[in-house]
């Protein structure tokens, strides 16, 4: 309790004397943790789809896990360059507005 009041004190400092990039970093800090968050959720489905349909750990190897497991492999790589793309331009675009409200 007491690191987080100190923690939101730093916080509070941070942004009075910088506003611009203490808005932009906090609004790229919620848009990271929501990609990171997506990630690991999408990559133990994929590991899992992987094992079942490359190793005989379960009966037999099965074709629709290996389908399955090239295919969100394939979503997950498109996703992941898209993301990161729009992540950069999104932090340009914060940027370069930030700097005209405030100046």
């Amino acid at each position: 309790m007491l690191f987080a009041a100190f923690r939101i004190y730093k916080e509070i400092k941070e942004g009075v004397a910088n506003p611009k990039d203490f808005a932009v970093e906090k609004a790229m800090d919620a848009l990271k943790s929501f990609l990171i968050l997506v990630s690991i959720l999408a990559l133990p489905v994929i590991i899992f789809l992987g094992v079942l349909g490359f190793s005989n750990w379960v009966v037999d190897a099965s074709g629709i896990a290996r389908f399955f497991f090239w295919f969100f492999s394939i979503i997950y790589a498109i996703w992941f360059l898209i993301s990161r793309a729009m992540y950069k331009r999104i932090k340009r675009i914060a940027e370069k507005a930030a700097q005209k409200i405030i100046g």
